[in-house]
Order: structure tokens, then C-alpha cells, then sequence
């Protein structure tokens, strides 16, 4: 339950892609694909600053350290 808290307040913070330096501002840690259903893994959709481009990546991949949270979001 208190990660799952942890994941909601990372909503609305902007995260640096490290291997493309992209920045993107997270909308959503608790979404579900629709195949999946109540049962599967999460996921985070995410915007990108520059296009406006959303994108959809598993949870724990977002959070595996592909993504840096920049301090100042």
C-alpha cells in the first residue's frame, strides 16, 4: 500500500530519459491496458515536454532506472 502511495505522488513531476535526454512529465502511475485487466501490471503514461508525444511503459520498467527524476519538478 505505501508504494502504491509513493507511485501517486510521482504524478505531475518530470522525469530525464537517460539514454535520449528527452524530459517528460508523468500523467498516470496506475494505468491498466485493457488486455490485461484489473489483474495485470501497471503502467505509467507519460508526456514528452518537447512534441507533446504520450507515451505508455510497464512501472517497473519506468522506475528501473531508465528514468532520472529531475528535483526542480
Amino acid at each position: 500500500m505505501e508504494e502504491q502511495l509513493n507511485m501517486k505522488e510521482k504524478v505531475g513531476k518530470i522525469f530525464k530519459h537517460l539514454k535520449s535526454g528527452g524530459l517528460y512529465k508523468v500523467l498516470s502511475t496506475e494505468a491498466h491496458l485493457e488486455k490485461e485487466g484489473l489483474n495485470g501490471d501497471l503502467y505509467v503514461v507519460y508526456s514528452n515536454l518537447d512534441d507533446g508525444l504520450v507515451w505508455v511503459r510497464e512501472q517497473k520498467q519506468f522506475f528501473d532506472g531508465r528514468f532520472e527524476e529531475q528535483a526542480d519538478s
